[in-house]
């Protein structure tokens, strides 16, 4: 089992950049990370497995890709795995913890303090509950 403590640090070593066609490709398995998280209908949400499902997906989806290989390559074919039930292969495929960044360095890299983070958080969700193409 996942330590969903660790969950969280998942951020500092993803992929830097979306294009629309990584996008597209990654939209399906998000659809169904959501409705597995809500069971369809927004019930069961306490349930730990659901938010490691959830909280997890950096690390098995938006890793970066392998040497000579392009993101949208890398997002097809996990996807593909996620879809063929290869859930700890994709857990394992990338040495998450040895990239991981400390928090004194992270900061440093940031530049900017947990409250300004948490400001820059604020004033993006603000946008993404905006969004008129969600609507």
């Amino acid at each position: 089992m996942v330590d969903p403590a660790r969950i969280l640090d998942v951020r500092g070593n993803t992929l830097e950049y979306l294009g629309q066609h990584d996008q597209a490709v990654i939209q399906p398995i998000i659809s169904l990370v959501m409705h597995a998280l809500t069971d369809g209908d927004g019930a069961n949400l306490m349930r730990d497995e659901r938010w490691v499902l959830l909280l997890s997906m950096p690390r098995w989806l938006l890793a970066p890709p392998p040497p000579g290989k392009t993101p949208a390559e890398t997002l097809r074919t996990r996807a593909h795995d996620f879809l063929a039930g290869k859930f700890e292969q994709l857990w394992y495929a990338h040495r998450w913890e040895r990239k991981l960044p400390t928090v004194a360095a992270h900061a440093r890299a940031e530049g900017q303090s947990e409250a300004k983070r948490l400001e820059a958080t604020i004033e993006f969700m603000k946008l993404a509950a905006n969004c008129p193409s969600w609507r």
